[in-house]
């Protein structure tokens, strides 16, 4: 009996201890955003800036105990993303509807399902989205496009709207016109360069290329009336698993969208102060009578939106899934979210107007009744965008003051020894022409044809770039992350090259096994790693890693190969020949010979991890030199490009110098002479 009791009393006990752990477990709550798309800052952006998630998510029943661990990840377009959530790494996403529909496709795919739970932003007619030219073009509307070229981001929201203009036109998108895939920070460039006659965009590139003065617009999205729009998808098993967190997410971005639309200009600069993309164009999207509407409702047009991209895409091959849209769409979170936040869903269901304008005019104090005939002006340095009935004179009513104007873009160690100084201040002036020399063409906007610098950022410009990055708090951040994923990349891959190459360059059976893998895997760039880096590993900084080992492996291994082949045979010889045992011909023999190829392979190992940077973290990341690099490049910010490029150099400059230092200290037998 008394046995009976204690196993009775130990399985309660264990039966105790079981829930505990169970109620304390950990929820981890992976989200992927889109900090460029604009649109997806209700959704993304704002919620992790501002903290809100936090401030809803659950803590009683069966979260009571609950550890949440809140994962953000910032991608450039919906691709990676969707690669990432098929792959079990993210919970949540946020893309356009194009992309949004391919999400599902491939969740469909892979045997899974996601859920497309809310619209974030979007037109019910189609504006955001638009066609640009060159600024110096002749054409002045997509008439006067047959029978060019026009680049689009590839099965986007904005390759439905040119496909719907194209039909429109009576043109066949096969014949009439040239259609070319081209991605907005490529197409950049082009139109700068006038080496593309037109480009179809997405938010917010249709708007933000006019704004920084390259490009005209000649076509709204409105025009081909065309319905568009962002919203977030989740993992269909997580919502299953956690529906109360979904709702939560929902609850936050809600709430982000209140605050947006209560300050407006204020939460603009903020977007700008993360995403670089100037407040001017966040406001044009995010204020009052925006050219998209904050909307979370789904609409019949943005259901038909979801329906016409899976057709657009079945029909551009890009898909073969039979997705059901009226499954894929799934309004039950958004509706719990809307009752948890006392607002009536099936009011704003039919709500179609756009945020409103309650402003008064600036020069006469009176409040604005016609908001349709309204300017506005945002003076650089002033909080609040100010407000005119149309037809009166601004000029009067900017105060007459230095600086006041609309808000558009401007654009030692060690001493050295006795006889380096004439070196070192050689290799000084080298730089400083350099640098005159790139201040000078820029300036005078040299064109040589092959080469030209007419729109590359000045050094002063760039200065001016660094500057502001090293007055950022996160400067050290964006190190940090490069730093200890570039160092981690190359000291896995200084380990297993050294390691194989000894072995491979002494034992022949060994190179006969290994070589010819790794010989195959060797000529593979680093970005053609990346869809497989997401798929092999569990986490995405491990994923970045391994673009960096990559990267520095091959150099490393080839030399230390190289290295050991090239021992001369005769110390090897001679060296047994005095009784040395195959350890110490090793230690004493090969592998100080072999030493100074290895300390080549190292540094030039540590300069192409650096050189991968860029490539790895193009995968996901808030943080690295080659993530800020990247991002520059997609909203077109060339002066922050530089700023990357000139860190990257830097960094990885000197890096390899410390390596080659290192290795010279420890081969007190060798010196390189020059």
């Amino acid at each position: 009996m008394q046995l009976r009791n204690t196993i009775t009393t130990t399985l309660f006990g264990l039966t105790l201890l079981a829930a505990a752990s169970a109620g304390a477990e950990t929820i981890r709550i992976a989200i992927g955003t889109q900090d460029t798309t604009i649109n997806c800052a209700t959704g993304g952006l704002l919620i992790r800036e501002l903290k809100l998630l936090e401030k809803y998510l659950p803590h009683d029943g069966k979260y009571k105990d609950a550890q949440y661990d809140i994962q953000w990840k910032n991608f450039t377009s919906g691709a990676p993303l969707t690669n990432e959530m098929v792959a079990g790494k993210l919970d949540i996403g946020s893309m356009a509807d194009f992309p949004g529909s391919f999400n599902g496709a491939a969740f469909q795919k892979a045997g899974k399902k996601s859920l497309f739970i809310t619209v974030l932003s979007g037109s019910t007619t189609g504006s955001g989205n638009g066609i640009v030219v060159p600024k110096g073009s002749t054409v002045q509307s997509l008439a006067e496009l047959k029978g060019k070229t026009i680049s689009v981001p590839f099965a986007s929201t904005a390759h439905g709207m040119l496909l719907r203009a194209v039909k429109d036109q009576g043109w066949d998108p096969e014949k009439d016109v040239n259609i070319i895939t081209q991605a907005p920070e490529v197409a950049g460039s082009a139109l700068q360069s006038n080496k593309i006659e037109a480009h179809a965009d997405f938010v917010p590139f249709a708007e933000l290329f006019p704004h920084r003065g390259f490009a005209r617009k000649i076509f709204d999205g409105s025009q081909a009336n065309t319905p568009t729009f962002h919203g977030s998808l989740v993992d269909a098993d997580y919502a299953k698993k956690y529906p109360e967190i979904v709702v939560a997410y929902l609850r936050a971005a809600i709430e982000a969208n209140r605050i947006i639309a209560a300050e407006p200009e204020k939460y603009s600069e903020l977007i700008e102060k993360v995403t670089g993309i100037e407040a001017e164009v966040n406001y044009l999207f995010h204020g009052p009578l925006g050219l998209q509407t904050r909307d979370f409702t789904w609409k019949p047009e943005y259901r038909q939106a979801v329906k016409t991209s899976i057709d657009t895409l079945k029909a551009m091959k890009r898909t073969d899934t039979e997705l059901d849209p009226n499954t894929f769409v799934d309004d039950e979170y958004i509706k719990a979210a809307f009752k948890q936040s006392g607002l009536d869903y099936e009011a704003q269901l039919k709500n179609y107007a756009k945020s409103p304008l309650n402003a008064r005019d600036a020069l006469t104090g009176k409040a604005i009744a016609a908001p349709k005939r309204v300017g506005q002006i945002w003076v650089q340095g002033e909080p609040l965008v100010r407000h005119w009935k149309l037809f009166m004179t601004l000029s009067s009513s900017l105060p007459a003051q230095d600086g006041a104007q609309a808000s558009v873009p401007a654009s030692p160690g060690p001493a050295a020894r006795p006889g380096q100084w004439p070196r070192l201040a050689l290799r000084i002036a080298s730089v400083a022409v350099c640098l005159l020399l790139w201040q000078w063409a820029s300036q005078h906007r040299m064109n040589l044809g092959l080469l030209t610098f007419q729109n590359v950022p000045a050094p002063r410009e760039v200065l001016a770039a660094a500057w502001a990055l090293a007055q950022s708090p996160r400067l050290l951040s964006h190190l940090w992350a490069s730093l200890a994923r570039v160092f981690s990349g190359f000291a896995v891959a200084a380990a297993a090259g050294i390691l194989l190459g000894m072995l491979i360059g002494r034992l022949r059976w060994l190179s006969d096994v290994l070589l010819p893998p790794l010989e195959l895997l060797r000529p593979i760039p680093a970005v053609a790693w990346i869809p497989l880096a997401i798929l092999m590993f569990p986490s995405s900084e491990i994923s970045m890693i391994y673009i960096t080992f990559i990267g520095a492996l091959f150099p490393i291994l080839l030399n230390t190969i190289h290295g050991v082949e090239g021992v001369d045979p005769r110390l090897i010889a001679s060296a047994r020949s005095l009784g040395s045992g195959r350890g110490a011909v090793f230690t004493q023999v090969i592998l100080p010979a072999a030493a100074p190829s290895i300390v080549t392979g190292l540094s030039i190992g540590m300069g192409t991890a650096w050189f991968c940077l860029v490539t790895a973290e193009m995968i996901a990341g808030q943080f690295g030199i080659g993530y800020y690099t990247w991002a520059a490049y997609t909203i077109q910010n060339y002066a922050d490009i530089v700023v990357g490029m000139m860190f990257i150099g830097i960094l990885g400059m000197g890096s390899s110098a410390a390596i080659r230092q290192i290795g010279h200290l420890l081969m007190p037998w060798y010196r390189l002479q020059r």
